[in-house]
Parts: C-alpha cells; structure tokens; sequence
C-alpha cells in the first residue's frame, strides 16, 4: 500500500500529471482561437533564450523606477523569509498594477510576441518579484540544486538585470528543454520517476545526460532571460561572490492548474469582457482589496 502511494505522489508531481491536466483544460477550453505571435524566437527544444533589447525606452524606465524603489534596504527590509531559501535570497512580491512603468513592461510589446509565441497562447503574467541575491559560500541547497518548477506544463520566467549578471553572481545555470527530458527517459528506463518536487545533485545529472551542456545565464540591463523552468533543468545562485539583482516576470498559459480558481470566475464574465494578459493580477488585486 506505501508503495502505491508513493507512486501516485510520484505520478501528481511528474510532467506526465501536467500534460495530462494541461491538454484535457485546453480541450474543453474557449481561448484555443487566440491569435500568437507566429515568428519564433524560443525554440521548445531549447527552452531558453537571452535577448537584447536596444535603447527600448520602457525596459529602460522599468529599471530606473526599479532600482529607486527596490533599492538594497528596501528588499532586505520586505523580503519573503522562508526557511528554504535560508538567508541568501532576498524576494520581494510587487503587483504591476501599483508601478506604471513596471506594467508597461510586463506588456511590452516584444516580450508579450516572445512569450505568446512560445506558449502558444495568450501568455498570462500570474508573478512579478524583485530578486537579491548575496554573497552565498554554503553548500548548495533547496534552489541552488537542480530542479523543474511546476506552475504550467509550459511556462516562461522573464529575468531582468536591474546590475550586470556576472559569472560572480552565481547566475542562473540551465540545461535545455532536450537534454532535461533526456535525464528524465533515462531515469525511467531504470524505473525511477523524476518528480516537479526532486531537488537533483550534480552528480545525478552528469551520470544521466550524455555530453551535458549548461548554459550559464549572464546578462546585462537590456538584455533579457527567457527560461521554461519547467521542462528546463535549472538552478540558481551557487557560491557568488557577488550580488544578483534582478526583477522577475513568470508568464503562464490560461490551462495552468493554477488558474483554476481565476478561469472559473473568468468564465462568469465577472471582471473582464476578454482574456489578457493582466486579467490574472487583476482579478487577485480585486480580491485582495
């Protein structure tokens, strides 16, 4: 009986429990006719992509108004404490709504292109934080181990250097959407099954990936990263010397498990005429005042 019960925890928390609630939500669904972006700038294999974007005037205003906001007392002082992420991360949860030029950017035309395109629908903005990351010499724990996210079966995080991320910052370290699943068929061909909860050592992923490649993610303000942390093995923020200071935007797609609540209010046309992509955090806003 335990042993049956640990497979089904197993199975709730695989990638196969996603595609399956993913795929039967987008069936039944009403938004399959939303028009994406159809130049691809992400490939699905990959996962991940750093992109650049010049003199764009509202990226530019986002980080000036973000770094006089979230200034390093002001993130120290309001940061989310969590006994997982211990004392070397410091996140702090904003809604767009409360900062123009932070929504603004969440709609910014390229990144809503980017994202839509990827997803495959019309990308649905459900996080927004500001990320400081101090100096870490610990031993690597909790995020700073390889893992899956599991908020979507597809989703994008959006990662934008309010400082340059240098290889001192302990930048976000990826391994690519074909290679993660690589890891993931080769643990089943010896009966194991990698869960969205797994935290993965080092050592794991090189004995189950052939010729790894990883990709370490470091960018400048300007420049954006685009990361599917769910089918992208990652980790993040290991041995830095140096700080990594950087705002966050999580987009996911309208058959996320983690709209249900929001769908169903959505469907009774209670706060919105049509789906877009703030039509999550507007609803929350509304709930929580």
């Amino acid at each position: 009986m335990q042993n049956l019960k640990n497979l089904l925890f197993k199975l709730r928390f695989s990638h196969f429990f996603l595609k399956v609630y993913y795929y039967s939500k987008k069936f039944i669904s009403n938004y399959n006719n939303f028009k994406f972006c159809k130049k691809e700038t992400i490939k699905r294999s990959v996962g991940f992509k750093k992109v650049e974007l010049k003199n764009n005037k509202v990226l530019e205003e986002a980080i000036l108004f973000s770094k006089k906001k979230f200034d390093f007392s002001y993130m120290k002082k309001n940061a989310i404490k969590t006994d997982l992420k211990k004392d070397f991360l410091n996140i702090c949860e904003f809604s767009v709504l409360d900062f123009e030029p932070l929504k603004n950017l969440a709609i910014e035309k390229n990144i809503i292109e980017i994202s839509s395109n990827y997803l495959r629908t019309q990308p649905i903005l459900y996080s927004s934080t500001v990320w400081l990351s101090n100096y870490v010499k610990e031993e690597p724990s909790s995020s700073q181990l390889y893992h899956f996210d599991r908020e979507d079966l597809f989703q994008l995080k959006v990662f934008i250097p309010l400082e340059p991320i240098i290889e001192s910052s302990g930048p976000l370290s990826v391994i690519s959407s074909k290679q993660s699943s690589e890891f993931i068929w080769n643990n089943l061909k010896k009966f194991k099954i990698i869960t969205l909860k797994d935290r993965i050592c080092d050592n794991e992923i090189n004995n189950n990936i052939k010729n790894l490649q990883e990709s370490s993610q470091i960018a400048n303000p300007g420049q954006l990263i685009f990361v599917d942390t769910t089918n992208c093995l990652h980790y993040g923020s290991r041995y830095s010397k140096s700080i990594k200071y950087h705002l966050s935007f999580q987009y996911i797609s309208p058959f996320s498990e983690r709209l249900n609540s929001f769908m169903k209010s959505f469907k009774k046309n209670e706060y919105s005429n049509s789906l877009d992509t703030l039509s999550y955090v507007e609803w929350k806003y509304h709930n929580q005042t």
